[in-house]
């Protein structure tokens, strides 16, 4: 006799996977610096999370696989000057090499199909000194799996790869130098999922969002091969 397990819809409680998302988004900003002017914004969607960025001096080229997404960010985005949109597969960028200050994902890479190629790839458009800004799921955590059993989306597919971290931080450091990884969310991945369906309790556990993230930020860098997202910095060599 097969089990069948049942499952719920992806469904989030936005204000604590808005507190979780700005959270490592404050990391990675950090390490932007001011001083580019062009990125690639790889695995990008439509687009929204590097939209803010662009302006008269800093040119952004989103880049992605599906062309409902580069479609409807041109659409939403077309009037943010220097914000462009291209159809294009990480494995083959369609651009000459040493062109972006920044390479920046989210959330893209374990979607790759070849990630060493991908890592090539970004290596071969980064100009020397350039930064790849990453960040994506650790394939250990123990609340992982199980969310994504029992909260499927249309983000989730059966071919994607998250990353046990110290493997992510090896293969990033065949190419780049200066890595520097950071470990989030070893209890607080599943609570956008689970809060969305527990009421009032929900409530409560919003006022203390704060210092869970906080006890998150210390068990996460003990247990850091058991995070569930993982966040990286490193650099092209300036020769």
């Amino acid at each position: 006799m097969r089990l069948k397990l049942r499952t719920l819809s992806w469904k989030k409680d936005e204000t604590f996977a808005r507190i979780n998302e700005e959270h490592w988004s404050s990391w990675i900003s950090a390490r932007l610096g001011s001083e580019w002017k062009n990125m690639l914004d790889l695995g990008s969607g439509p687009g929204s999370r590097t939209a803010k960025l662009a302006d008269e001096r800093r040119f952004i080229v989103c880049v992605d696989t599906s062309k409902e997404h580069i479609e409807h960010g041109h659409k939403i985005y077309r009037e943010i000057p220097n914000f462009h949109h291209v159809l294009g597969d990480a494995c083959s960028l369609p651009f000459k090499d040493s062109t972006f200050d920044i390479v920046y994902s989210w959330a893209a890479l374990h979607h790759f199909p070849n990630t060493r190629r991908s890592l090539v790839e970004v290596y071969r458009v980064l100009k020397p000194g350039g930064k790849i800004l990453l960040v994506e799921p650790g394939h250990l955590n123990p609340f992982a799996t199980p969310a994504r059993t029992f909260f499927p989306s249309p983000f989730h597919e059966p071919s994607e790869k998250p990353f046990i971290p110290s493997m992510l931080e090896k293969s990033i450091s065949q190419h780049f130098v200066n890595v520097e990884v950071r470990h989030f969310s070893m209890i607080t991945y599943v609570l956008p999922f689970l809060l969305s369906r527990l009421g009032v309790i929900s409530n409560l556990v919003r006022l203390i969002a704060t210092h869970l993230v906080k006890l998150d930020d210390r068990l996460s860098s003990i247990f850091k091969e058991f995070a569930g997202v993982i966040a990286v910095k490193a650099e092209k060599p300036a020769f």
